[in-house]
């Protein structure tokens, strides 16, 4: 590392993308070690996009940063000198930062950022130790740093829970990003997911990822419930009131009628409210790993008015059966109405649980108003044949269902979409029509000299 920097560093005013990837943290403070003082000083004026990776998630789950006697050094935690630069000087063309296991000076970073006259519209945060983390008000001020930001991801890192009386994330008002497109929060406690969202004001917000990235190993699961209430309805409790619900009662007919009339209009903006969610135009959902019951997932789903994708990752049978509506139309609880494609991953469903999926899903959703399910995707294990016989076993039975099966590999990571496996029998003829994949008008008009006329 040090030989590498040390060809590099001369020629930082030209730099504009940098990424360093370690498996340790020794090599990546060296690194700290040599490029911080230059930032603090010239500054990196073409820089467009930063990685500092410390691949090591499993290091994170510790409460204290590891190793002990090299935590001092952060990325941005040397002092500015009297160079005359001000913060605005240092990362003015800064557009993609991620930091993964990597922490940093937080108020630094959100003076640099706030003063940046392009502004940042991709962060990264990652794999951060407790004690390593933001606190609130840093992170509050990180968020408000960032106007122009339009993805957001952020897992194992951020405040860890409501914070205290004195310095309370309800203390602080929500921060207003409004080209926000996309948010990824790995939760590891309910207080830290649920503290996130309190500081998102972000109506643009067309993407969601949530996923429960605790410790593979704890005995006890984090109860997600609130986090997808919050979502769904953005209150952080079971409890509404009006805001004159605890004033005197009325006296006369005139004050009676004027506080049913203030009640009824507060009941239809809280049912507004609670249809809305905190992402109204949310389009596209994944949900990996996450527990709750079953009210939450169903506050959740009823608010995502515009989704029409939904991918389910190691989940029970539990959200499938949220997204059957249970009033009779018309009415406004449909969960999810314009959905019309589910992707399934790392799901250990029976054959029943995949009948009911395959056969019966999309068609008790249809009985009370929303629209068909038009395609529904499984990746599957290569290790496990046998859940490709099921869900072939399942489609077999439901020949007008688009079914999809796509081979993930076994070590975790594998592509974005996997391989295809097998799909329904009606597949072969759609590639041939308006639209398919062998359908190509251009390419026929310009071919078709060459094509025998037979």
């Amino acid at each position: 590392m040090q030989v590498a920097l040390s060809l590099l560093l001369p020629h930082i005013a030209r730099w504009k993308h940098l990424t360093i990837l370690t498996d340790t943290w020794a090599p990546m403070y060296t690194a700290l070690k040599i490029i911080n003082p230059s930032l603090s000083q010239s500054g990196a004026p073409l820089l467009q996009s930063m990685s500092l990776m410390r691949c090591n998630d499993y290091v994170s789950y510790s409460r204290r940063f590891q190793p002990r006697q090299l935590k001092d050094l952060g990325f941005l935690t040397s002092p500015v000198t009297s160079s005359g630069k001000t913060h605005a000087d240092l990362l003015p063309s800064l557009k993609h930062l991620t930091l993964r296991g990597v922490h940093v000076d937080w108020d630094a970073l959100g003076n640099i950022l706030g003063a940046s006259s392009s502004g940042l519209s991709h962060l990264e945060l990652a794999s951060h130790p407790r004690d390593v983390r933001p606190s609130i008000n840093q992170f509050h001020k990180l968020l408000r740093s960032t106007p122009n930001l339009k993805t957001l991801y952020v897992v194992g890192t951020g405040p860890e829970g409501p914070g205290s009386e004195n310095d309370s994330v309800h203390n602080y008002e929500p921060v207003h990003l409004p080209r926000l497109e996309s948010v990824a929060l790995g939760y590891r406690t309910e207080t830290g997911g649920r503290s996130l969202l309190h500081f998102l004001d972000a109506p643009g917000v067309q993407s969601l990822v949530l996923d429960d990235t605790t410790y593979p190993a704890d005995q006890s699961d984090v109860n997600a419930g609130p986090i997808l209430s919050y979502l769904g309805t953005k209150r952080c409790d079971g409890n509404e009131h009006s805001p004159e619900a605890t004033t005197s009662q009325p006296s006369t007919e005139a004050e009676k009628k004027r506080k049913r009339s203030i009640c009824a209009t507060q009941d239809d903006m809280d049912k507004q409210r609670r249809r809305a969610g905190t992402f109204p135009l949310l389009t596209h959902v994944v949900l990996r790993n996450v527990k709750s019951t079953f009210q939450p997932l169903t506050a959740f789903f009823n608010s995502l008015r515009n989704v029409t994708h939904l991918e389910l990752s190691g989940m029970s049978m539990l959200p499938i059966h949220a997204l059957v509506p249970y009033s009779l139309p018309p009415s406004n609880d449909i969960p999810c109405p314009r959905l019309h494609s589910l992707t399934f991953k790392d799901s250990d469903y029976s054959i029943e649980d995949l009948d009911f999926i395959i056969t019966r899903l999309s068609s008790c959703r249809q009985a009370r108003g929303a629209p068909e399910l038009h395609d529904l995707n499984f990746h599957v294990k290569l290790s496990r044949a046998g859940d490709v016989q099921l869900i072939t076993a399942a489609a077999a039975s439901s020949p007008d269902s688009n079914v999809r099966i796509f081979s993930d590999k076994d070590n975790g990571v594998g592509s974005e979409d996997g391989d295809l496996v097998i799909e329904d029998e009606n597949s072969e003829d759609s590639a041939f029509r308006p639209g398919g994949i062998f359908n190509d008008p251009i390419f026929d008009a310009y071919y078709a000299h060459t094509i025998p006329s037979h």
